[in-house]
């Protein structure tokens, strides 16, 4: 934003840090469990997961859609604004692997997440540099 670099170039040149394009959910104690679409049950209270595109993700990690924190009567909330395919990689990050990182991600989720915060912050996409 400072020096108007495209949001699609900042993307790109940040592949080797994962950490920028985490996002990090939290269960709280209100809820019983994490869940996915199929019913599969995450433990963990904080997970972190990362927006990929389906096609390229490799065998290696956990892949799940929608994520959601269930209740212990059974009822569901979402986890909001997560892509419609995620990892979940709650090892060290840098344990992850970066090429199949910088291959499987996915950029165009990214840029439209960045540019809806751009949006809410009052910035003007229409000029160039955005």
């Amino acid at each position: 934003i400072v020096y108007k670099t495209p949001l699609m170039q900042t993307i790109k040149d940040n592949l080797d840090n994962p950490l920028l394009f985490q996002q990090v959910l939290n269960r709280t104690g209100k809820f019983a469990k994490t869940v996915d679409d199929n019913g599969t049950e995450f433990d963990n209270k904080v997970i972190r997961v990362f927006a990929v595109k389906a096609d390229e993700v490799t065998d290696d990690y956990t892949t799940v859609g929608k994520l959601y924190k269930q209740r212990e009567d059974g009822s569901r909330i979402v986890f909001e604004k997560l892509n419609d395919t995620n990892i979940i990689f709650n090892d060290k990050l840098e344990n992850l692997n970066i090429e199949d990182f910088s291959e499987m991600i996915n950029k165009k989720y990214y840029l439209e997440l960045g540019n809806d915060l751009l949006k809410q912050w009052g910035f003007d996409l229409s000029e160039q540099g955005y």
